[in-house]
């Protein structure tokens, strides 16, 4: 799929949409996840009726947006708060998504130095999140100080009254299509890191909600919280390993 999306050959439904609707989904997708580390997730509270509408596919603008809350997800301290800031100009709106940590850091008196990474080079999921920033005709940039491995990135995608294109898919190409099948809640457990997110993308470029966490005994957590539709729990995982996760599962009356 991200070749795909590299070689131009998966298009984007374009339509009008809002902030807000995108931000939610957001939040559900990372909820599990965030629970399982103790974490919040801060969202820009903007009025419906006033914010800035953006112009293209706004599934898969919720898409990147969480593969961006995921990596600085696994990177941030346990009990951290994750921020979302929004700031739009006249030609395009700018979504940070950084640790409330980070952020008060960047607004100090004497902010530390940041180097630009390459967003091509952090992983499947940001790769996939550069790709769908650049068909949309805006941009993802990623800072750090040196040294550190949590970035802070800032998407920017063009506002409604900016874009340019007719209605239909972006750079005319034929829209990407889910499999016809609905959309599924699906909770993903692998203590495998990379593999862990690069499958939850490429269920999530199928139009799947998924959420991911890397133990047994978040899994439970999460299953708890929330049901998923379908869980996939990898076997061997400390503390917890998938079989036993789903004994208990079971136990308690869940199938």
């Amino acid at each position: 799929e991200l070749a795909r999306l590299t070689g131009g050959r998966a298009g984007l439904q374009q339509a009008p949409f809002g902030l807000a609707d995108v931000l939610r989904g957001v939040a559900e997708r990372a909820a599990a996840g965030l629970q399982a580390q103790e974490m919040t997730l801060e969202c820009p509270a903007a009025d419906p009726s006033a914010a800035p509408r953006l112009r293209g596919d706004a599934q898969r603008v919720g898409q990147a947006l969480s593969h961006l809350v995921e990596d600085v997800l696994r990177h941030a301290e346990r009990g951290s708060t994750i921020r979302i800031v929004a700031a739009a100009d006249g030609q395009g709106l700018a979504l940070t998504v950084a640790t409330a940590a980070d952020l008060d850091a960047a607004g100090a008196p004497a902010p530390a130095a940041l180097e630009d990474v390459d967003a091509a080079t952090l992983g499947l999921g940001v790769a996939l999140a550069l790709q769908l920033a650049t068909l949309h005709g805006g941009s993802l940039r990623g800072r750090r100080p040196p040294g550190m491995r949590r970035v802070r990135y800032t998407l920017t995608l063009p506002l409604e009254a900016a874009a340019t294109a007719g209605p239909g898919p972006l750079a005319g190409a034929p829209a990407v299509q889910a499999g016809g099948g609905p959309a599924l809640s699906v909770l993903l457990a692998d203590d495998s890191v990379d593999f862990a997110h690069g499958f939850a993308a490429m269920l999530e470029l199928l139009g799947h909600r998924v959420a991911v966490v890397h133990d047994g005994l978040a899994a439970l957590a999460a299953i708890g919280a929330a049901p998923p539709d379908i869980a996939f729990l990898d076997i061997d995982m400390a503390p917890l390993g998938g079989v036993e996760a789903v004994r208990r599962v079971r136990a308690q009356g869940a199938r």
